[in-house]
């Protein structure tokens, strides 16, 4: 079991990237502990894979590294704001108050030249 902020990092490093080269590692202060869960802002990472948003794990982290979840985290407030703001812990798993709401809109190609 993972407790400490640093082993979190080092062990969501290790687990997460596994040897890719990555701009910017997690770090402490992408770690985020609150209500039994550990939150991670995987959008201050610099991976070629594009990790975004925060990901969710339940507290003291597995040794799996297993998340539970993960929120969208597009808002201009601080990763730890958005946390304790706005974020539902009322159920099983901490879920978004106000979650994203995704429109898809279909088009259609009328004319394609090669």
């Amino acid at each position: 079991m993972y407790k400490t902020k640093k082993e979190i990092a080092e062990a969501l490093n290790y687990y997460s990237f596994a040897g890719e080269k990555v701009q910017k590692a997690i770090t402490e202060d992408d770690i985020y502990i609150t209500k039994g869960w550990t939150f991670v802002n995987m959008s201050a990472t610099k991976s070629r894979l594009g990790y975004t948003g925060i990901d969710i794990f339940d507290y003291p982290l597995n040794e799996y590294c297993e998340a539970y979840g993960d929120l969208f985290y597009m808002s201009n407030k601080s990763f730890k704001d958005y946390v304790d703001t706005e974020v539902d812990f009322s159920g099983e798993y901490p879920r978004e108050k106000n979650p994203s709401k995704v429109t898809v809109v279909s088009s259609k190609v009328t004319e394609f030249k090669s």
